[in-house]
């Protein structure tokens, strides 16, 4: 599995009800990438997640303790990711209090632009 494909099985698994926690980006890279050290893991995972929101793909959130989700600026994303809480066990404040949730543009660009074989791992599951 190279990059592109863990792009688009992250973008994939925010797409459900309520999106996905930060630190599970990394929880599913580790499954998916077992042939890399953690550093890099953590690097592909990092940037897949600031490429999917600069495109306009993701939405990541932090939750407060009402349950009410309030989008990242720019500089409060690179905050978050440049941080320890989602790469730790158990994860931190940031890691289960940070959400990721697709776009409508980034459903459609899972529906209409990702590779069949990344649609039929998703059929799959």
């Amino acid at each position: 599995m190279d990059a592109d494909d863990v792009a688009w099985d992250l973008l994939a698994d925010t797409i459900d009800e309520d999106g996905q926690m930060l630190y599970e980006t990394l929880v599913a890279a580790r499954s998916r990438l077992p042939e890399a050290n953690e550093e890099e893991r953590q690097g592909i995972v990092e940037r897949t997640l600031r490429a999917l929101a600069g495109a306009g793909l993701i939405v990541v959130a932090r939750e407060d303790d009402s349950g009410a989700r309030s989008p990242l600026g720019d500089e409060e994303l690179d905050e978050v990711l440049a941080g320890r809480g989602w790469r730790t066990v158990p994860p931190g404040p940031d890691g289960s209090s940070t959400w990721i949730r697709a776009t409508p543009a980034g459903v459609q660009a899972l529906e209409q632009e990702a590779p069949p074989e990344v649609r039929a791992r998703r059929a799959a599951e």
